[in-house]
């Protein structure tokens, strides 16, 4: 998970990327859609999310966000494949992220990361799946 992360990162910091502006569109109940999409030049594929934040649901016990990803064929811009990830991808890429971070402006001899917070994002940064070793 963390080095397609850093590979990004640093191709988008170096402006090797192609990447649109964050669209936002508000909708009533305080509800929000993200669409953003992306492409590094040499890959086969780009990609579009819509990403869904509506609060209200959280108060039934509902999960109040989602999130939907379309991989595209850069020659003939086909869908290769739809991700209905339930913001799945967005928490344990922020999550690698934090990581990636936390690594890069750590001092060499750190040995103990704290994480503090709560919530699903909380959870996906204490989560062996992002376990990270130096």
């Amino acid at each position: 998970m963390f080095e397609p992360v850093r590979t990004a990162l640093i191709a988008y910091s170096d402006a090797a990327t192609q990447a649109i502006p964050i669209g936002l569109l508000d909708l009533p109940g305080r509800a929000e859609v993200h669409v953003k999409a992306g492409y590094v030049p040499g890959l086969p594929v780009f990609a579009v999310k819509v990403a869904t934040m509506f609060p209200v649901l959280r108060t039934s016990g509902l999960n109040g966000s989602n999130g939907l990803v379309i991989a595209c064929d850069v020659a003939t811009c086909e869908p290769l494949a739809v991700l209905h990830d339930r913001k799945l991808l967005t928490d344990l890429c922020t999550a690698a992220v934090g990581g990636l971070a936390t690594d890069a402006l750590a001092r060499t001899d750190a040995t103990t990361v704290s994480v503090f917070g709560t919530g699903d994002r909380h959870e996906c940064r204490s989560s062996p799946h992002v376990t990270y070793d130096r």
